[in-house]
Formats: structure tokens, C-alpha cells, sequence
């Protein structure tokens, strides 16, 4: 089966998605097959929904068929990533309910709220889904750097609190790293010149 990604033209973001998602998923399944059980780490924008697609087709290739093995593998950007059981056992690992947890991270999205009331606090909505993400921090450095890059999207990197769904939900920020806006980047119709 081929699936092929094209960009929306009446999307500014629709080519970023694309050209973003082919390295992603062939990075996924290395990571998901390469990982032990005990420090399994959901790959990059692999959410609950493409982890259970995930997962069904790796169990088809757990089924034998008169005592021969059904090989199916992955080819994305590249590479090919034969589907184990290991990568199975990696799925049902993610999509059991967790504890809520930290770990040093980054949340990336747009900057849109900030506020002094008890402290200073920024919310970063993340690109993936818009979940809002409380961003805390005393230093005074950071705070200028929050307060210019308001309505800017960004990457916050700290630590990072998780809840029961794996989900984060606040970070301890330590650095704030400004993304260019989609009028710097380069225009599709150069990017169409670079692919020939």
C-alpha cells in the first residue's frame, strides 16, 4: 500500500506538515523497534490514534499463515523498518494508562497568554492539538524573553510534568527558543525547485 502526502495549497502551514511527517514516521518505527521496555519514549507526533494503527499492523505481522510468517514492513523517507513484535510490545507499553510523571522536554507552540498573578506564567497552545501547557518561571532573563516573544511560536524547554494520559501539562522553563514565522521560511514554490 502507498500512501502519498500533498501539500494543501490554500494552507500556508500544509507544506510544512508534509515535508515534516515523511522523516517522522521511518524515525518512529526505528525508535519504537530500538527501544528497551523500560525507557520507551513516544515518537514525535505519534498520538494515541496513529499509535493503534501502529499497533494493528504490527499484530498482523505477528499471524501466521500455515506456519509461515506474514512479513510486512514500513518504507518512508528512505528507510525500511521491518515490523516486529518488539514494536508491539513498545505500542501496548504507550497506551497503557501511565502515573503521572516529569522528564527534562520541550513543549512547542504558539506563546498566548502570559500573566503576574502569583507568580510569572506563560501558556504555550502546542501545534500538534492545541492543548494549552502552563509554562512557570522566577528568572528574570527568561521572563523578557517570554514577554517579546508573545504571540510568537515557541519551543520551551524544562521540566516538563505529564499527566496519568501521558499528556503535558506544565513545564519548569529554562530556556525559550523563537521559532521564524511562516512569512520568513522558504516559499513552496521555491521548495518545488529544490525537489526537482
Amino acid at each position: 500500500m502507498i500512501i502519498r502526502a500533498i501539500p494543501d495549497p490554500r494552507k500556508s502551514s500544509s507544506r510544512q506538515t508534509v515535508l515534516g511527517a515523511i522523516p517522522v514516521i521511518s524515525k518512529g518505527f526505528i525508535q519504537l523497534e530500538s527501544e528497551s521496555s523500560q525507557d520507551i519514549q513516544r515518537p514525535n507526533l505519534f498520538n494515541d490514534k496513529a499509535l493503534k494503527y501502529v499497533r494493528d499492523i504490527a499484530d498482523i505481522a505477528d499471524i501466521s499463515v500455515k506456519g509461515q510468517e506474514k512479513k510486512i514492513s514500513i518504507n518512508s523517507n528512505g528507510k525500511s523498518t521491518l515490523l516486529s513484535p518488539r514494536i508491539t510490545k513498545s505500542v501496548r507499553q504507550l497506551l497503557e494508562p501511565k502515573k503521572a510523571h516529569s522528564a527534562i522536554g520541550n513543549v512547542e507552540g504558539e506563546l498566548s497568554t502570559l500573566t503576574d498573578r502569583r507568580g510569572f506564567k506563560m501558556v504555550v497552545y502546542r501545534s500538534l492539538d492545541g492543548l494549552p501547557v502552563d509554562c512557570v518561571t522566577d528568572d528574570p532573563q527568561l521572563i523578557s524573553e517570554a514577554i517579546a516573544a508573545f504571540s510568537k511560536r515557541v519551543s520551551v524547554h524544562g521540566t516538563v510534568r505529564y499527566n496519568s494520559k501521558g499528556l503535558p501539562t506544565s513545564v519548569t522553563a529554562e530556556q525559550i527558543k523563537v521559532f521564524r514565522p511562516d512569512n520568513e521560511l522558504t516559499p513552496l514554490s521555491e521548495i518545488k525547485g529544490i525537489l526537482r
